[in-house]
């Protein structure tokens, strides 16, 4: 594994501590020459592909736009060549608002139990694929344009090498809740659960001021 390459069959790769929400931060290169490394055939990290942290509490997820590879520390998620209506209509940036939000992480933290910090806990795909994310009615007007105002915030989201900007991070919270259909009087109580877990790295990095929003 290198830093930086020198020579031309260095392909770049990813492993888990270089994907974080809504951003990848750096990357690294192997030697895809050397016998024995066995890379996976390059079809599978065809862009865009959804990134998604194995182990960890919570998810730290981000849409990689290149055709570099990953460990096995890191999930992808691509689409599939030929889809079905309507499947053939979602972006993979619609699922990474709901995987990076506050709200996925409270029914994480419910469905596992999570109390205080675990060591490396991962995630099986057959998890990541029951998160429960709505599905939309495509041909309901004020439903695609839920959809499609949600994914441009996602979008944006993922423009910027550096953190996510506060105010844009708590839009998508909003814009997640909306979707679920969580009522404002019930989202208290998400931020309240989530703050006893102050402990985890998660948490703390979604309420650095331990503040709130409804």
């Amino acid at each position: 594994m290198k830093e930086e390459p020198t020579k031309e069959s260095d392909t770049p790769i990813y492993f888990g501590e270089h994907v974080n929400r809504y951003r990848t931060t750096d990357n690294a290169y192997i030697d895809a020459d050397v016998e024995g490394i066995g890379l996976k055939d390059a079809w599978r990290f065809e862009p865009p592909k959804l990134l998604i942290r194995e182990a960890g509490v919570g998810f730290y997820a981000t849409v990689d736009y290149t055709d570099d590879r990953c460990l096995k520390s890191v999930m992808s998620f691509r689409p599939a060549e030929e889809k079905d209506e309507p499947f053939d209509q979602y972006d993979v940036e619609y699922f990474l608002g709901f995987l990076n939000s506050r709200a996925m992480l409270y029914y994480y933290s419910k469905t596992k139990g999570i109390v205080e910090w675990q060591s490396y806990p991962r995630h099986p795909q057959s998890f990541i694929m029951s998160l429960p994310i709505p599905a939309v009615d495509f041909d309901d007007p004020d439903e695609k344009k839920a959809y499609d105002e949600f994914v441009d915030l996602v979008k944006s989201a993922t423009d910027d090498d550096e953190q996510i900007d506060e105010d844009l991070d708590w839009e998508i919270e909003r814009a997640v809740l909306d979707l679920y259909g969580i009522p404002k009087e019930k989202r208290p109580r998400i931020w309240n659960e989530l703050k006893k877990l102050q402990r985890l790295r998660i948490v703390r990095e979604l309420f650095p001021d331990a503040g709130g929003d409804n």
